[in-house]
């Protein structure tokens, strides 16, 4: 039998039978063109989802410039990552510094990739008949990483990225020995998940920065899951290199853009100065300053603090090397961590000579930063007295800042007397020097030292004790360096401790030598009673202070003595301190005694003391106790330093 066809019923049978030919035989009908574009090597991995089979080959090497081509078949899903560092060791395991799936092989044979590792995540054909992809950072990221769709009309995501530059440095996994950054952990699976598993956490915000086209958590798509009907798709490890055509265009027009600039700028400068020739000395003076900070100068104001690293010489300084550094902190190991300030975390290091070493290390989601920090090498190697903590020197190594300090095994002054259990460690002969040394240290910097300066930060966590409890004053990112002509400064950036400010200081940002001594007083308050000042925050007193003040009016100050020091004998000691912190602490600064009055009163070089006039912050008790939490949050107070408030 002959049946007559014309050519486009022959173009549809044969389309029909090719479909149907593919059906029935399992072919794949979907290929992954895998490409390393990385300048160095990657062992790419693939594991099949929901009980499918593995692909073949499921992990295999690619160097720099190879690719791959694998086929999946229908209704395939499964990962695609890459792994980095891989060896094979003398017995024939073979392992992965980032990604290793565990197998033991280059084969993963259906074993996922550990964190830190970037993903691609891929379902075909189950989604209407489309294909649904994303990347993946919810076990954090190793390496950059893209999906192009090889169809029209298909959207193209990934990461591309180099995260391991702005990880945080909590979150990054790097080698012992060198530093390397070699991957970085998600905060939702490694530090408290349920605090970070959402776009509020600052730890979210740096990846979402990065990688807007990423899945950062779980629910956290928004779009980032993409569809598309495709026969092939490009999985690519780091950003292509431009062409050397493109490259060239590129440096034509940058060139042409520098010297375009030069030009103009040097145009806007004669012009401008043959201007300002005209003007005056402070105008002068003034225009410069704004010009240069508009340019990214930074200018040295009133010896506050100095900028710029590569132009400041200490010759005081020792400067460490980062690799030795994270050695003795065995990479700053979370069991050598001695706390968490404004700053940053503080470990605690042991160098290659038994010397014990603290590091005070500036983190990233700091609210302090380059200035606090070059502020406080400026300050402290300046300065050498017992009662400070010594500066031994200082690490910055790229992105890496990090002051050296001797170690002080019994930590901080609020360590011992807000702990019940520590506090009977300090009895009165121990406080009483605690609270002389402080003073002498204050004075020291007040009067003694080279440089006239006001610390500004004066607090019981700020209080290091030695292994012989004697008190050294650290943290001098916010102090404050005067001229020797200079008594008083005005300030719009209040920092500092709520509890601990002068109300001249919080109020209206007017500080002098009467800001540490306010400090001081509350200090020696809470070193005698064993209370924080702020722990009367909505009780019948305002705060420690207004305590102080109602026993003393009501002649029962001994009411205020730490029971663990009561002592009748030493009572008359006491009551004498507790006078001198009252009249520290005076509502109005020019009625509070210099340091060097107070030593001589703690000394009994002045018999006679002056009765105390009301303290500070007194006056809003009654208001306190009616306003709402929201309205009076300057009440409150956790012990953190506040970078920045702007005064009135």
């Amino acid at each position: 039998m002959i049946i007559n066809m014309d050519h486009h019923q022959l173009t549809l049978l044969f389309l029909f039978l090719s479909t149907f030919h593919l059906s029935i035989s399992g072919v794949s009908s979907t290929k992954f063109t895998i490409v390393n574009n990385c300048n160095y090597t990657v062992w790419p991995a693939i594991v099949s989802h929901g009980g499918g089979s593995d692909l073949y080959p499921t992990g295999f090497i690619l160097h720099k410039g190879e690719s791959r081509t694998i086929s999946a078949p229908t209704l395939w899903s499964g990962s695609f990552w890459g792994r980095t560092q891989c060896s094979q060791n003398s017995t024939g395991s073979f392992n992965c510094v980032t990604g290793d799936c565990g197998s033991g092989k280059l084969e993963c044979e259906g074993k996922n990739g550990t964190q830190p590792v970037t993903t691609v995540e891929f379902s075909l054909g189950q989604a209407g008949e489309l294909d649904t992809y994303y990347v993946s950072l919810k076990d954090g990221y190793n390496l950059p990483m893209m999906v192009i769709p090889q169809v029209r009309n298909c959207m193209s995501t990934g990461c591309l990225e180099d995260l391991n530059i702005t990880c945080p440095v909590e979150l990054r996994r790097a080698k012992a020995i060198s530093g390397q950054v070699l991957g970085c952990d998600n905060a939702c699976k490694v530090i408290n998940p349920p605090q970070h598993c959402s776009m509020s956490s600052p730890y979210s915000k740096i990846f979402e920065s990065a990688c807007p086209h990423a899945q950062i958590y779980a629910n956290n798509d928004k779009g980032r899951t993409l569809a598309c009907l495709a026969s092939t798709y490009s999985i690519s490890f780091c950003r292509p290199s431009p062409d050397p055509d493109k490259r060239y265009l590129i440096w034509i027009i940058f060139v042409t853009v520098i010297i375009g600039a030069i030009i103009i700028n040097g145009t806007f400068a004669y012009f401008f100065r043959k201007w300002i020739a005209k003007q005056s000395a402070r105008i002068w003076t003034t225009i410069c300053f704004l010009l240069l900070k508009w340019l990214g100068v930074y200018v040295e104001k009133k010896s506050d603090t100095i900028g710029d690293f590569s132009q400041v010489k200490f010759p005081e300084l020792n400067v460490y090397d980062f690799k030795k550094v994270a050695i003795a902190t065995n990479n700053f190991h979370l069991s050598n961590k001695l706390g968490q300030g404004g700053f940053g975390p503080v470990y605690k290091g042991t160098l290659q000579d038994g010397q014990d070493i603290a590091v005070k290390r500036l983190s990233r989601a700091s609210g302090q930063g380059r200035e606090e920090f070059m502020n406080e090498m400026v300050v402290i190697s300046k300065l050498q007295h017992r009662n400070l903590v010594k500066l031994l020197g200082c690490c910055v190594d790229g992105e890496e800042k990090m002051l050296i300090y001797e170690y002080m095994p019994n930590k901080s002054l609020d360590v011992f007397i807000f702990d019940p259990s520590n506090r009977h460690q300090l009895d009165w002969e121990k406080r009483f020097l605690i609270i002389e040394g402080l003073a002498r240290g204050i004075l020291y910097l007040h009067r003694d030292s080279r440089l006239k300066i006001i610390h500004r930060d004066l607090k019981a966590s700020n209080i290091l004790l030695n292994e012989n409890l004697i008190p050294k004053i650290s943290d001098f990112g916010m102090a404050r360096i005067f001229k020797e002509n200079e008594d008083h400064a005005n300030t719009k950036r209040v920092v500092g401790t709520y509890g601990y400010m002068s109300p001249e200081y919080a109020m209206e940002g007017l500080f002098s030598e009467k800001l540490d001594v306010f400090s001081f007083g509350v200090l020696l308050l809470e070193i005698i009673s064993g209370r924080r000042n702020s722990s009367f925050y909505n009780s019948e007193h305002l705060s420690l202070l207004g305590l102080a003040w109602k026993l003393w009016n009501e002649k029962n100050t001994a009411l205020l003595i730490d029971p663990e020091i009561s002592n009748p004998s030493l009572e008359n000691d006491m009551l004498r301190c507790i006078q001198i912190g009252l009249l520290c602490v005076q509502d109005l600064a020019s009625e509070r005694p210099s340091m060097s009055i107070v030593i001589s009163m703690l000394n009994s070089d002045i018999v006679n003391l002056l009765p105390p006039r009301k303290p500070a912050f007194i006056q809003w008790q009654s208001k306190a106790n009616d306003v709402p939490i929201e309205e009076n949050e300057i009440l409150s107070n956790n012990g953190l330093s506040v970078s920045e408030i702007h005064g009135r």
